[in-house]
């Protein structure tokens, strides 16, 4: 007959407290330091330091960070328009630059030579 051994199981996924330390991590309301989540999840904060150099929680707090910024966008957008209804020009400023970011801009230099409807117009210097 073999005896059941209690051994330490390593187990997949973050666990509920790792989880709230990176909810309260990306919480910018209550703007939590280290030493607080640490005090909150009842964890000794080396604890927490030790998370936070694992690749898994890594990428779920950036997965999360990522997802309140997506989720912020409109929130920051509705500011910047409320300082452009008030006039503010460096926000209209903001925004057109903003507008610009999506799309491509190329420097040409050289000669070329142009061809609209079949008339050509020749750029290069003779």
């Amino acid at each position: 007959m073999r005896k059941n051994k209690s051994r330490k199981v390593k187990k997949k996924g973050l666990s509920k407290k790792q989880l709230k330390a990176i909810e309260m991590l990306i919480d910018i309301e209550k703007d939590y330091t280290k030493r607080d989540i640490a005090s909150l999840l009842q964890i000794d904060e080396s604890t927490l330091y030790k998370w936070l150099r694992k690749e898994e929680f890594i990428e779920e707090l950036n997965r999360q960070s990522e997802e309140f910024f997506k989720r912020s966008k409109n929130l920051v957008n509705k500011a910047l328009l409320k300082k452009i209804l008030k006039g503010d020009v460096s926000a209209m400023r903001l925004y057109y630059e903003k507008e610009n970011e999506f799309i491509q801009k190329h420097q040409f230099t050289g000669n070329f030579e142009l061809v609209i409807d079949g008339n050509e117009i020749n750029d290069s210097e003779d």
